[in-house]
């Protein structure tokens, strides 16, 4: 399963983000919530915390952000519904607009695993998702339509493109190869089949553990 910096294998950030929610704490931006979760999360560090702020803030003004920003490990364009379930957590989630060839973020969020995501100041989405901090489903983040995010609510009514990676410097790791977990819960005795495939997606670190 994949844990970060040694944590044991739980879901480390949404604990981090339920427990940030019963605080009084206020974020004027999305990218100072998305840093401070991480770096609480140990996810990532003090430092990195600080460049992941600078560098979401700078991405509003690249004509090319993926190219400029410096803001992922690695980068995979979310053009389906289930891709967009499948994104791990602590990935950060870009949200950007497309205008004359160029793609300018227009949010972004942080991933809880399992097809849900937090931020603040979410309206800027869809007025209805307000701008407090809260965990947003992908269904209500609206449907793909031939690769864009479309939502009839949505303050872009072009849709928008969607990314997701890690953050630069983040450090994380995976749990073991699919296949390896394959060959060793075959070897053992489990009561039912989607016990077996529950405990296969959780070892190989494509499910959450919860």
């Amino acid at each position: 399963m994949m844990s970060y910096l040694g944590l044991a294998p739980r879901n480390r950030i949404r604990e981090v983000i339920r427990s940030n929610m019963l605080t009084g704490t206020k974020y004027e931006t999305a990218e100072l919530y998305i840093a401070d979760i991480l770096k609480q999360a140990n996810v990532i560090n003090e430092l990195q915390e600080r460049s992941l702020i600078e560098n979401l803030k700078k991405t509003k003004h690249y004509t090319n952000f993926l190219h400029n920003s410096g803001l992922f490990n690695n980068v995979k364009k979310i053009t389906t519904m289930d891709e967009l379930l499948q994104i791990k957590q602590g990935e950060l989630v870009v949200f950007t607009q497309t205008l004359a060839n160029t793609d300018r973020p227009v949010h972004a969020m942080v991933s809880v695993g399992n097809g849900r995501f937090a931020g603040v100041k979410n309206n800027l989405l869809d007025v209805n998702l307000g701008d407090g901090k809260k965990i947003i489903t992908a269904e209500q983040l609206g449907q793909f339509d031939s690769g864009i995010l479309k939502h009839s609510s949505s303050l872009e009514a072009a849709g928008l493109n969607v990314w997701a990676g890690y953050p630069k410097g983040a450090k994380y790791s995976y749990g073991q190869p699919i296949e390896e977990v394959a060959r060793k819960l075959a070897s053992e005795p489990i009561a039912n089949s989607a016990k077996c495939v529950a405990e296969l997606l959780e070892q190989s670190g494509e499910l959450s553990s919860e």
